[in-house]
This record gives structure tokens, C-alpha cells and sequence, in this order.
């Protein structure tokens, strides 16, 4: 039988798996989200983990996704399904593709079209508004510089900061540097 769980719980597996990762407690993730702008406590992180919160709202899981740094579709990993409501649920795979690859997700006959959507993180789309350029070009000039997203080449560099307030810091600085690197092939791409 194949396992069902809601967004919630998804997501909740997934924040405590990367916060253990990086070393954080449930206080430093919920500074985290604090930071991205959602109005959350400990509490508040500790509901979602433990599965005792079944769903997210489209801002709050927007709002997560950029205090971790990670695609809509990093949250839906592994196999199984993803409750939707009560009666409907879809494959986390075909969750993944449409969310990522701007495919489209047929539900009970209903088809979700999100191929027009570009698969572009938050930190392409600012470096894209400082620029005064379409997040697509950043998107195609990170990868023909560095052969992947501006945001994993800048924690590439980065490598492991520990402290999230002095890794927010460092990114903000490696950001504006990355920023004045990539700009030229912005233009010429543009």
C-alpha cells in the first residue's frame, strides 16, 4: 500500500531533517523562518515536525522554502503520495516534476498547467531585480559561468558558516559580489 501524507508532514520531515543537518535547533529554525518574514515560535516548528500540523498555506511554504534556501519541490522528496484533501492525493514524483519542471498535474481530470512557469529560485529573481533583467537570463548566465545556479555556486563558495545570523550575513556579501561577477554575461545574454 502505498504511504499517504499530508503537505504538513512532508514538509515537517523534511525541515527537521535539514535543520538536524545543519546543526540547528528548533529555535534557530524558527529564527530562520522569523527572518523570511513568517511570524513563527518554536512552537510553531515543533507542530510541523512532529506531523501535528497537516497543512501549510502557499505563503508560508513560499516564505520557508527561501529561509532554507530550497525549491517548492525540495519539500516533496522521496516516494509516496501527498494528500491534497481528504479525497485526493497525488504522487510526490509527479508533485516533484510539476512543481520543478514546470510540468502539468492531472488530478481527477483536472489538469494543473504549470508549464509556463520557469523553475527559478528567490536569490536568481533578486539578483534579476537588481539588475533590471528577467530571471530566466540570470538563470542561463549562472549555469554558462558556472555550471549551476547562482545560489549553489554562492554556497559553494560559502561552504558550511554555522551561525545562521553570520551565514545570512555572509550570503548578503557574497550575493552583492556574485551580483557585479555575473552582471557583463547578463547583459550580453539580455
Amino acid at each position: 500500500m502505498t504511504e499517504v501524507k499530508s503537505v504538513g508532514q512532508l514538509v515537517g520531515e523534511v525541515l527537521a531533517r535539514r535543520r538536524i543537518e545543519r546543526g540547528h535547533t528548533q529555535g534557530d529554525a524558527a529564527q530562520h523562518a522569523r527572518w523570511a518574514g513568517l511570524t513563527w515560535s518554536r512552537d510553531h516548528v515543533a507542530s510541523l515536525e512532529t506531523g501535528r500540523r497537516e497543512s501549510l498555506s502557499v505563503e508560508e511554504l513560499l516564505l520557508l522554502s527561501s529561509a532554507y534556501d530550497m525549491k517548492l519541490a525540495d519539500w516533496f522528496e522521496g516516494d509516496g503520495q501527498v494528500a491534497l484533501t481528504p479525497e485526493i492525493a497525488v504522487s510526490r514524483a509527479d508533485l516533484r516534476a510539476t512543481l520543478g519542471r514546470g510540468r502539468s498535474l492531472k488530478i481527477d481530470g483536472i489538469i494543473v498547467d504549470m508549464s509556463n512557469v520557469p523553475d527559478v529560485d528567490r536569490t536568481e529573481q533578486l539578483v534579476a531585480h537588481r539588475l533590471d533583467a528577467e530571471a530566466p537570463v540570470v538563470q542561463q548566465a549562472a549555469q554558462q559561468l558556472w555550471g549551476r545556479s547562482f545560489a549553489e555556486e554562492r554556497d559553494r563558495r560559502l561552504g558550511d558558516v554555522g551561525d545562521p545570523q553570520r551565514a545570512r550575513t555572509l550570503r548578503a556579501g557574497m550575493t552583492k559580489r556574485m551580483t557585479r561577477e555575473i552582471e557583463p554575461t547578463v547583459r550580453e545574454l539580455s
